[in-house]
């Protein structure tokens, strides 16, 4: 169904949804409260062009345009997501799966362009947002929705309640899903395999959205990884195959920087550890990349927590920290 337009009849509704927007970002606890609101059911209804342009319509005086008003429900949905990621009602969750799988068709292409450097248009730049939040929510629905990755690799069948009036031999809608696993997974791969950097990353660039898009796919990959070496797997997360990304991800690892090349570095690792992908690394040197790369990385983040509990535990510790951060103080 179309859903009224939020905002009051002479309001915007793209400065109505950039407002939630902002109120998310510095009250991220609201986020269930305007989930209870519907704003989510809201915001994916309005991700649908053809439903923004009939939100835009019913306001003959705005100025907004349907592109405005669906780029800012990406952004909306996303941020709710990922603070509410079982939020969304399984029909829902089928809706924004078949517009996610609609938005990443032909992305391969802008990825490209933004990644080979040069003069990538501003058309590119808009598309590579607008990736970034597919993948993004994407992400969110298959590591953190609960049962959402059984439902789109269409797990084997779980036992559920139906009524006297079923039909023998029906089973529910929720579980067929709503796209077919083995098309969504090739155009994410083709993204990923259209985004190596032709050189390394620039430092005011590490927090841009291709890079953004980079570490959510590595995050996305890597949760996948660890699924296909789990028990019963589904012939379509079997059949996934990250072969052809090995090498890719290899080079964007040493190209990348901050929280984006920790982020691959772990997908890169999980790859090292599954037994289908362990040559493949070996060829491409990765396990040399890892040990310079990742590994200071990873016994710099255990030396921190070790730190942290010690300084938890151990009143010794405590004083000679505070005893540090003064003499730190004093040499400002």
């Amino acid at each position: 169904n179309v859903v009224a337009p939020p905002g009051g009849a002479d309001g915007s509704a793209v400065r109505l949804i950039n407002a939630l927007v902002n109120l998310l970002t510095v009250r991220q606890g609201c986020a269930q409260q305007l989930v209870d609101l519907g704003l989510l059911d809201i915001g994916v209804s309005l991700m649908d062009f053809e439903k923004a342009k009939t939100c835009v319509a019913a306001r003959p005086g705005s100025d907004e345009t349907p592109e405005e008003l669906t780029a800012r429900a990406f952004t909306l949905v996303a941020r709710l997501l990922t603070r509410a990621p079982g939020a969304l009602s399984l029909a829902r969750e089928a809706q924004l799966v078949r517009l996610l799988h609609a938005a990443l068709e032909g992305g391969s292409k802008p990825m490209r362009a933004v990644s080979m450097g040069g003069d990538a248009s501003a058309a590119d730049q808009e598309a590579i947002e607008r990736l970034e939040l597919c993948v993004r929510i994407v992400a969110v629905l298959m590591t953190k929705t609960p049962g959402a990755l059984d439902r789109l690799t269409e797990r084997a069948p779980r036992i559920e309640e139906v009524s006297d009036e079923t039909a023998l031999g029906t089973s529910s809608s929720s579980s067929v899903a709503p796209v077919c696993f083995r098309d969504l997974s090739k155009r994410l791969l083709d993204i990923a395999g259209a985004s190596r950097p032709s050189g390394h990353v620039d430092p005011d660039e590490a927090s841009g959205p291709a890079s953004r898009l980079r570490g959510n796919l590595a995050l996305l990959f890597g949760a996948l990884c660890d699924a296909q070496m789990g028990d019963s797997v589904p012939p379509s997360l079997h059949e996934l195959d990250f072969s052809p990304i090995v090498e890719t991800y290899i080079d964007i690892m040493r190209k990348e920087r901050g929280a984006v090349q920790n982020n691959i570095g772990v997908f890169v690792t999980k790859l090292a550890q599954n037994p289908r992908y362990k040559q493949k690394v070996r060829d491409a040197n990765g396990m040399e990349s890892l040990h310079q790369i990742q590994l200071p990385k990873v016994e710099a983040q255990k030396a921190e927590a070790a730190r942290k509990h010690r300084m938890v535990t151990n009143s010794d510790a405590r004083t000679a920290e505070i005893t540090r951060l003064k003499g730190l103080k004093g040499m400002d």
